[in-house]
């Protein structure tokens, strides 16, 4: 009679979650097998004898006895409520070989931050009939902000001790906007002739405030950077001569 060799079985309990974090109000997939390893990773059929899980305090929040594997797989499902203690929960597998567990996090949904970067020449150059500005905003993780309300409104400002103006009123205000493209951009070509003051200034220099609004759709998160665009100085025929009139 050949000798008769005893070999033990080996086995696998693996718990999967379908992913590792998890919002209040959301569901809960996981899915338990038990493997056989000395006989190529074969699923067993046996019963599971129970399973549950507990929040971070340990408290047991559901639980299923005598669980059936028909296929050698379960799959079972948690659906957490509005409110559900945050922190790391566990699920537990008690199998006939030996208890395994899985964790998975609940957190609170955090809305992504965004940032903007924005090109805008320092200054509006005498010929200038435009000036271009380029508003990009992507989330801190890099991915471009798409479709977000980009809003810019400019105002006109000035500084000076004496001097000439052509408008009674040099302030000058406008405003327009665009939804950002595929890569989270917005470019905004202002006419300089709406955007300035249309002053002659001698001494001290006019500036174009530009606010940029960046609104993202469906949260209402929104970013605001202002800008200043100066405006040189510009000494014109038609001051020098008034200046002359006046005596100087």
């Amino acid at each position: 009679m050949p000798p008769v060799s005893l070999k033990s079985e080996t086995f696998l309990t693996l718990v999967q979650t379908d992913k590792s974090k998890y919002q209040p109000g959301q569901k809960v997939l996981f899915r338990v097998v038990t493997l056989r390893v000395s006989q190529d990773l074969t699923a067993l059929s046996n019963d599971l004898n129970e399973v549950w899980i507990t929040t971070p305090d340990n408290i047991r929040v559901a639980q299923w006895k005598n669980v059936k594997t028909n296929t050698g797989m379960v799959q079972l499902e948690l659906q957490l409520t509005e409110e559900p203690p945050l922190g790391s929960w566990t699920i537990h597998v008690k199998t006939a070989h030996d208890t395994y567990t899985k964790g998975f996090t609940v957190e609170e949904y955090v809305l992504p931050t965004f940032e903007l970067d924005i090109d805008v020449p320092k200054a509006i150059q005498p010929g200038d009939k435009t000036l271009t500005v380029k508003v990009c905003a992507k989330y801190t993780f890099g991915k471009p902000l798409i479709s977000a309300n980009v809003s810019i409104n400019t105002t006109t400002s000035r500084s000076w001790y004496y001097g000439y103006y052509q408008n009674p009123d040099p302030r000058k205000e406008f405003y327009d906007y665009q939804f950002s493209d595929e890569q989270g951009c917005a470019l905004f070509d202002l006419l300089v002739s709406k955007i300035s003051s249309g002053q002659q200034s001698f001494w001290g220099e006019n500036t174009v405030i530009i606010t940029i609004d960046v609104e993202e759709q469906g949260t209402g998160l929104r970013q605001v950077e202002v800008k200043h665009v100066s405006e040189p100085n510009r000494f014109s025929d038609h001051f020098w001569n008034t200046r002359r009139k006046g005596g100087s």
